[in-house]
């Protein structure tokens, strides 16, 4: 047999989606991370450790920005990155 090393391109179009936008200081929320079977979380930059389930329940204080880089794990090297910023208003 000859291996001729061809992989197809990357196909993946990952989405996050968040329920509430802007939210209240306090408040909880879920992000939901689509297109890909794995999943690695960031909040401005910084891998949250042990995060890697499709979503992710925060209660920021601040406004931040939230990312994931989604794998799909049936394509070779396969991943893209994608982010959201959550707007927090403070209580009044």
């Amino acid at each position: 047999t000859l291996d001729a090393g061809i992989f197809l391109p990357c196909d993946i179009n990952p989405e996050v989606t968040l329920l509430a936008d802007p939210i209240c200081q306090g408040t909880e929320i879920t992000l939901t991370a689509t297109g890909g079977d794995q999943f690695v979380w960031k909040l401005n930059d910084e891998v949250i450790d042990g995060q890697t389930a499709s979503t992710l329940t925060v209660t920021p204080n601040v406004t931040s920005t939230y990312a994931v880089v989604v794998t799909d794990s049936s394509q070779f090297e396969c991943f893209a990155e994608v982010s959201t910023v959550v707007t927090v208003n403070p209580v009044t």
